[in-house]
């Protein structure tokens, strides 16, 4: 399932996917890494967009409780010019 990339305006994240079907939110990070966060409620997602510090809310909400892998090096496929 394709996910669409929401930008946001943060000093660590670029911007934030989200799959509905897989309750998975992937996180491309401003210094070029992309994370993806397994088990994350559409609110989690939600609250992470306007949170005031997406950064901060990333680190104390999602971090801790669900579990990250590193998907990949480089802008998701969705922003690049490239895809794949």
């Amino acid at each position: 399932m394709s996910t669409d990339w929401t930008k946001l305006d943060s000093n660590s994240i670029s911007s934030v996917a989200y799959d509905t079907d897989k309750h998975l939110l992937k996180v491309h990070f401003n210094d070029g890494d992309t994370w993806a966060y397994s088990d994350v409620p559409f609110q989690k997602f939600k609250s992470l967009v306007y949170a005031g510090s997406s950064g901060s809310y990333l680190r104390n909400q999602i971090i801790p409780h669900h579990e990250g892998i590193k998907l990949h090096d480089g802008a998701p496929e969705e922003l690049s010019d490239s895809g794949t």
